[in-house]
């Protein structure tokens, strides 16, 4: 494979960097493995925001759907973050619902 759109994650971000480079490349061969990965990326990216934003308020949970519905981390990015992440977070719960 060439190099990953998110080569720029793996100097400080080494586990985001691994989960969100397999979700590219399982993206044609396995996208429900691609899922997974880009669900787990997107967890971990969004309890870091949480984390290291000082404008949202602390969650009353860590569930991502929790943090994904703060009406402070809608706002971001005038919601363009919100929308992304809720797209990524809807495949993730199609492939697990039976």
């Amino acid at each position: 494979m060439s190099e990953s759109q998110f080569s720029f994650l793996d100097a400080e971000f080494k586990p985001e960097f691994e989960s969100a480079s397999r979700a590219e490349g399982y993206t044609l061969s396995d996208p429900g493995a691609a899922v997974i990965y880009a669900r787990k990326s997107l967890e971990s990216a969004v309890k870091w925001i949480y984390q290291h934003d000082p404008s949202l308020p602390s969650a009353y949970g860590d569930s991502l759907n929790t943090l994904l519905n703060e009406a402070a981390f809608k706002a971001l990015e005038g919601g363009r973050i919100f929308d992304v992440a809720r797209k990524i977070q809807r495949a993730g719960n199609r492939l697990f619902a039976f």
